[in-house]
């Protein structure tokens, strides 16, 4: 309701999500929240839909500003969280994580005219300029900031008084750089500099549509967008030192110059296109379509260097041997435990979906909403080879409205379905 962690940045504002990007306010013009009953057009859901459209350019100019603050005096800290460790031993692991500093947001939005009743646009953009502390003793503390701005929106072209044609722009690229230092993990204090880091999310994201009215009873209207997303967490030190730890003295302690102990490049990309008709046949109003949506997710994860190290002892003192790493061996046998792993990959996973749904208007009082819908998933592995095939998911919907007073007033309802 309040404050929320958008790519990684805390913001005052509410935002909305659309695959993996967040939509500023500014450019929201309408949400459609459908939490059951809902028609065979919407699908790939058990729960409910979220529906959004974005705000278009008019006749008349309009915009806004806001801005907003966020102090750090009237921001509360997190307390202090330790982990027990093996043997029982409790270790500071975050201190007042996630300590906001002081943050500042800005937002702007015009829109109207630049061909009186043919040509329409709509803009924003939304500048953040924040700084916050996360702490993760005994390993680093994050000193993150960033200042990229959101900037988006639309141009809206009625070709002709039956033709329009749409386009939606959205770019939430964002980095942001992290100054990393040691922890003193007893007292959570923060020690020296150790080195530079960064992450980077968002992208570039574009919608085109098209709507055609045909006939005074049949429209047709198609579209398709992209969506890209990165997900990236390195170090400017390339990553190239080796994840390692101490163990010995029954606590777990930071050993080397890695930085991040799983550095990741990751990317998704998502296409999704669609068709829809809708088809008014007496009182029957017809509405028909098919989507197709695909994901690829790129990505390599090692650990720092390539590989993991863990030193510890084969035991505890006093304790039985049975419960050593190596019963034939002292406790106090140093061990080094080695770790490879290394995922990474291109992987791509295909949705497809067709619909018809009837809205039958049975009489003033009456309407019966009849629908079926078709789908079909399937995900690859990265060598090219099915994963997992999902064929022929059937979703009957059925549907029925009746108002007793025949005034719009009130309604009774019921619904049934299938949800996959």
């Amino acid at each position: 309701e309040n404050t929320y962690l958008v790519n990684g940045l805390n913001t005052t504002n509410v935002y909305y999500m659309i695959g993996s990007s967040f939509v500023p306010m500014e450019f929201v013009e309408e949400v459609q929240v459908k939490t059951g009953g809902y028609s065979a057009e919407f699908g790939r859901s058990t729960g409910g839909v979220i529906n959004m459209v974005t705000k278009s350019g008019t006749n008349l100019f309009r915009g806004g500003v806001s801005l907003y603050a966020s102090p750090e005096s009237l921001q509360m800290q997190e307390a202090d969280t330790f982990q027990i460790d093996d043997y029982g031993n409790a270790s500071l692991w975050r201190a007042n994580s996630s300590e906001r500093q002081e943050g500042l947001e800005g937002n702007l939005s015009v829109g109207g005219p630049v061909v009186r009743d043919r040509l329409f646009f709509f803009a924003f953009m939304r500048y953040a300029d924040w700084g916050k502390i996360n702490m993760r003793a005994p390993t680093v503390a994050r000193d993150s900031s960033a200042a990229d701005p959101y900037w988006g929106g639309k141009l809206d072209w009625v070709i002709t008084n039956s033709h329009r044609l749409e386009g939606t722009f959205l770019s939430d690229e964002t980095s942001v750089d992290h100054s990393y230092y040691s922890v003193v993990p007893d007292s959570g204090e923060i020690g020296s500099f150790l080195n530079d880091g960064y992450s980077l999310r968002g992208g570039q994201n574009w919608v085109l549509k098209y709507t055609g009215v045909l006939s005074p009873k049949v429209v047709l209207s198609a579209q398709a967008g992209v969506n890209p997303f990165e997900r990236t967490n390195r170090s400017t030190a390339d990553d190239t030192c080796p994840y390692a730890w101490d163990a010995r003295d029954g606590n777990s302690n930071r050993v080397g110059c890695w930085l991040i102990g799983f550095p990741v490049h990751l990317a998704d990309e998502r296409k999704a296109y669609r068709m829809d008709l809708d088809w008014v046949i007496g009182k029957h109003g017809v509405r028909a379509g098919i989507d197709a949506e695909t994901n690829t997710s790129t990505g390599s994860q090692d650990y720092s260097g390539g590989i993991y190290f863990r030193y510890l002892l084969n035991g505890a003192e006093g304790e039985p041997s049975d419960s050593f790493h190596f019963p034939d061996l002292p406790w106090n046998q140093e061990l080094v435990r080695v770790r490879n792993r290394s995922i990474g990959g291109v992987f791509d996973s295909t949705s497809n979906a067709a619909y018809l749904q009837d809205s039958w208007q049975v009489s003033r009082n009456l309407t019966v909403n009849l629908g079926v819908r078709w789908e079909r998933f399937t995900s690859e592995k990265s060598n090219g080879e099915t994963f997992m095939e999902v064929n022929d998911q059937i979703a009957p919907r059925f549907g029925v409205v009746w108002d007793p007073s025949g005034n719009g007033r009130s309604k009774l309802f019921g619904s049934f379905g299938t949800y996959y």
